[in-house]
């Protein structure tokens, strides 16, 4: 892996990483806690109790929708 640095056409510097051919992914072997259910029903009972809560959460969802 490297990366490139070259000028789009506004003159601004982009980057960019390019993987080789046979490049590892380093996500193919990737499970779930064994306890992401118990962490889930959590989270939604949490989010049950607190409507400021689900209002913090949806406006960071929203600001980070935006900037991406």
């Amino acid at each position: 892996m490297f990366k490139k640095t070259i000028r789009n056409e506004r003159g601004d510097m982009s980057f960019f990483t390019i993987f080789a051919k046979n490049s590892v992914n380093p996500l193919k072997n990737v499970t779930p806690p064994e306890n992401a259910n118990a962490d889930l029903a959590n989270l939604i009972a949490a989010l049950e109790q607190s409507p400021e809560l689900v209002s913090m959460l949806t406006k960071a969802l929203k600001q980070n929708a935006i900037s991406s």
